[in-house]
């Protein structure tokens, strides 16, 4: 399994409950690949900069490529 706490795998299927399975099977890859591609689809302002949303997820992404990545 990916090593994400409670709130982590919240925000991660309120924004993407398509990888639920990805979770379960530990693809960490796949997670990381798709938070990605929404944080660019949902998450930048016009001037390119992250808007609240975008803010979050990123955290989110830099947390769990710390936890399961770099460990």
């Amino acid at each position: 399994m990916i090593n994400i706490n409670n709130v982590q795998k919240e925000l991660l299927l309120t924004h993407l409950p398509s990888l639920q399975k990805s979770i379960e099977s530990s693809d960490i890859d796949i997670v990381l690949e798709e938070l990605d591609a929404r944080i660019t689809e949902i998450g930048i302002n016009v001037d390119y900069s992250l808007n609240e949303t975008g803010q979050k997820l990123q955290n989110l992404y830099d947390e769990l490529y710390e936890q399961n990545v770099l460990q």
